[in-house]
């Protein structure tokens, strides 16, 4: 199947009986005992919000917005929480979660971009996606509300 210019495959394999295994297929088959499965695969939506600055409230939020990603039904894809083990204001662990953040894009199918304000780190982040004709979603705080019944957290 091809998305916008990207190859991808929607295809989940399960071994019969239950439990989620990559499969390997080969000519000389052995494959019987995968059964493929398109409607297992969820949307991989990359979070995008402000890290910097008061980085315990924009953790916070982005713990917010990926519960809102996860009750939209999508598997949600969090850089910010690097943030727990990297000290974003050391330049060089920034520049390491910024790098893996970016490499996670690869695998998202879409950019949902939340809060009001945005910084250099999501516009390096938007542009990557452009370039990579990764759809681009602005979510509204009515949004979020309206998803999640007036719940702030």
């Amino acid at each position: 199947m091809r998305l916008q210019g990207r190859s991808r495959s929607k295809r989940v394999f399960f071994r019969k009986g239950g439990a989620a295994e990559r499969a390997s297929f080969s000519p000389q088959g052995g494959n019987e005992r995968f059964e493929a499965c398109d409607d297992a695969m969820m949307k991989k939506v990359y979070i995008c919000s402000p890290l910097g600055g008061d980085v315990a409230d924009n953790l916070e939020q982005a713990k917010r917005y990926t519960k809102y990603a996860l009750m939209c039904g999508t598997a949600p894809v969090v850089p910010h929480f690097y943030a727990l083990c990297l000290n974003d204001r050391n330049a060089k662990e920034r520049e390491i979660g910024m790098a893996a953040g970016l490499s996670l894009l690869w695998f998202c199918d879409e950019i949902w971009v939340f809060g009001n304000t945005v910084t250099d780190g999501m516009k390096g982040e938007i542009s990557f996606c452009k370039n990579l004709n990764i759809r681009i979603r602005h979510v509204t705080e009515a949004e979020i509300r309206a998803k999640m019944g007036g719940k702030t957290a």
